[in-house]
């Protein structure tokens, strides 16, 4: 009874395996056989995706080429923040220290931001000049400054 079980299972996957066989050779012809309306709408189909698939790929690109450039314009951007902090120049005198950054000066009386209240003179070689007396000639030459421009011997503070 269990072989003629076996056989009976062998010959109904069989039989089963014959249908899917002669379904898809019928497909098959079906599909050869389109109608030319059929046709040109399976063209038409493939031409889209093709295009579809080209937009998706070079809109990623553009994405990507997007975040390149926005992560190396906020490096710019930190390595700014940081350069304007950054010390330029400091002078060790007799009244203390007297340094500046790019956006203020800072000398003992206290930190002066450069704006419109803040002036200052330089050299023409660039150099900071820095004076610890005041001399009656300084003084009669129009020398006579508040105390942090003759702490930093450049820097009129209001």
């Amino acid at each position: 009874m269990g072989v003629i079980l076996i056989i009976f299972a062998a010959l109904l996957l069989l039989g089963a395996l014959v249908l899917l066989i002669l379904n898809m050779l019928r497909v098959r012809k079906f599909h050869n056989e389109k109608r030319p309306e059929l046709q040109a709408l399976d063209r038409a189909n493939n031409r889209y995706a093709s295009e579809v698939k080209s937009a998706e790929k070079a809109l990623s690109q553009a994405e990507r080429s997007y975040r390149k450039r926005v992560k190396q314009l906020q490096k710019q951007k930190e390595a700014a923040e940081i350069w304007g902090t950054k010390t330029v120049n400091s002078i060790k005198g007799k009244r203390g220290k007297f340094s500046f950054t790019r956006f203020e000066i800072s000398v003992s009386s206290g930190t002066f931001k450069f704006d419109g209240t803040l002036t200052g003179r330089v050299d023409t070689a660039g150099n900071i000049y820095a004076t610890s007396r005041s001399t009656l000639t300084r003084i009669a030459t129009g020398g006579g400054a508040p105390r942090a421009a003759r702490y930093a011997g450049w820097c009129h503070c209001a």
